[in-house]
């Protein structure tokens, strides 16, 4: 069945590294990549409701530790202001640099949120993040997209663009609101959001407010509070998981929700996304399941340590030896389930047979897998 697929997923991935290896007598440099041998453990998946669901390591570009359906067309509401904001910070701007929000905006903002935006209004680039990454804020996200394209759709067009760029090849967006549409032609899959979100939180800017329950914006130059809507993170809610940050959600009873968190106590960004049809009340309940699921069969392990020595190499016509050993220059590590031990790892190069003198210290010379 698919879930027995995707249960054990993990088994077939494969981890991306980068490796530098060290010549007694010069560099190689390698790039790495360690694979989980067939024979080992199969690992436990996570009991969920969620239809799609993916666990993933944004401080490795979204790399995909536990997946169920991740590869499936789905629709992600959040996703598209989470793009918004991205651009925000990409194109430059002062993001204290204030934005004045005009009429022409809020006539193409299908809900206006709690922050309550109005004609007139001047509010930083800065603070219209806040808005739209904590508040869910549909005004701030044509505000920002409109004042940077001057077009919403000249807007979606670079949207579209830079998630080409990076590898999200099976998303297309529509707007910035993140909106449903029926028959909707906005569609992503969450391999495809595990690559956006790694990129977008990269950016203090973006990562902070949205994992805060609330935050404070300045409008017209006076504070405004701007309030969470995650449930999972305010403590007065009834689905207050107190292992839970940040970071994005999404709800509307005409479409599904989904939500993207990571642990609060964890020094690494191990993020946990999941959309169902469900409803709110079971999703909350999904995420904490995954939180604990990536606290408890996670841990990043050494593959390689710096300065070992990893093989031999011939050396035609050289003048004191005939071959050189190479050593790693640096450790090489990979978040992998707790379940996989040293003997799992298998380890190939790709180097030359021989090499003729001279090799110089420093000379970069092939791979190592």
């Amino acid at each position: 069945s698919l879930r027995k697929k995707t249960e054990n997923r993990f088994m077939k991935r494969s981890l991306k590294r980068r490796l530098f290896l060290l010549l007694l007598a010069g560099i190689l440099l390698c790039t790495g990549r360690t694979t989980l041998a067939a024979e080992t453990p199969v690992e436990e998946a996570p009991n969920i409701g969620a239809e799609f669901a993916v666990i993933f390591n944004a401080d490795d570009g979204g790399e995909i530790l536990y997946g169920k359906n991740e590869t499936v067309p789905v629709y992600c509401g959040f996703l598209p202001r989470v793009m918004t904001c991205l651009l925000i910070v990409e194109s430059g701007r002062d993001l204290n640099e204030e934005v004045t929000v005009t009429e022409e905006m809020l006539v193409n903002t299908p809900i206006v949120s709690n922050v309550k935006l109005k004609a007139g209004d001047r509010i930083s680039w800065k603070d219209l993040m806040i808005c739209i990454t904590v508040a869910n804020s549909q005004e701030a996200a044509v505000a920002a997209a409109t004042t940077l394209e001057g077009s919403l759709p000249e807007f979606v067009k670079k949207m579209n663009a830079r998630a080409k760029e990076l590898g999200a090849t099976e998303t297309r967006f529509t707007n910035v609101t993140g909106k449903y549409v029926r028959n909707t032609r906005q569609i992503s899959t969450l391999s495809d959001c595990a690559k956006i979100i790694s990129e977008a939180i990269k950016h203090p800017e973006i990562a902070d407010p949205a994992a805060e329950r609330t935050c404070s914006v300045t409008v017209n130059g006076k504070k405004r509070d701007v309030l969470t809507r995650n449930m999972l993170i305010e403590k007065v809610s009834a689905y207050y998981n107190a292992n839970a940050k940040g970071l994005f959600i999404y709800s509307e009873t005409s479409s599904n929700s989904s939500i993207a968190t990571y642990r609060k106590d964890s020094s690494r960004k191990i993020i946990s996304l999941a959309v169902t049809n469900e409803g709110l009340g079971s999703l909350y309940k999904d995420a904490g399941v995954l939180l604990k699921f990536s606290q408890n069969r996670y841990v990043r392990k050494p593959l390689l340590t710096k300065g070992k020595a990893m093989a031999e190499v011939k050396i035609r016509y050289g003048k004191d030896t005939d071959f050189v050993v190479l050593t790693t220059a640096e450790e090489l590590t990979a978040l992998v389930p707790k379940i996989y031990g040293e003997d799992t790892v298998v380890t190939t190069f790709q180097i030359p047979e021989e090499l003729e003198a001279p090799v110089e210290k420093g000379s970069v010379l092939g791979t190592v897998t």
